[in-house]
């Protein structure tokens, strides 16, 4: 709706388009971003991290674990995709 009220009938570039998205995206998550926090007094934690194909769960599974490697905890990770064979490849890579 941003997009289309200020710029409708009129030449829009890819820069002005992608700004605009991106305003709009973190406007949205902005009220639902929160960071992670983990009481450390009850173990084992399980994150599950869910979402449609190529939208950067691996590679955020891969962050996710380094963060929590380099704050000194132990990390676990498991491959559950049932539709891409080079997942546990490119997990095998991240968790190195």
């Amino acid at each position: 709706d941003a997009l289309a009220a200020s710029r409708y009938g009129k030449d829009v570039s890819d820069t002005e388009v992608r700004a605009i998205m991106a305003a709009e995206v973190e406007k949205v998550l902005t009220h639902v971003a929160m960071p992670l926090e983990l009481d450390l007094s009850h173990k084992p934690h399980v994150i599950l991290v869910v979402g449609v194909n190529g939208t950067g769960k691996t590679t955020t599974i891969g962050k996710l674990a380094a963060k929590l490697t380099d704050g000194g905890l132990s990390v676990m990770l498991a491959a559950g995709d049932t539709f891409r064979a080079a997942a546990i490849e490119q997990l095998k890579i991240w968790g190195e």
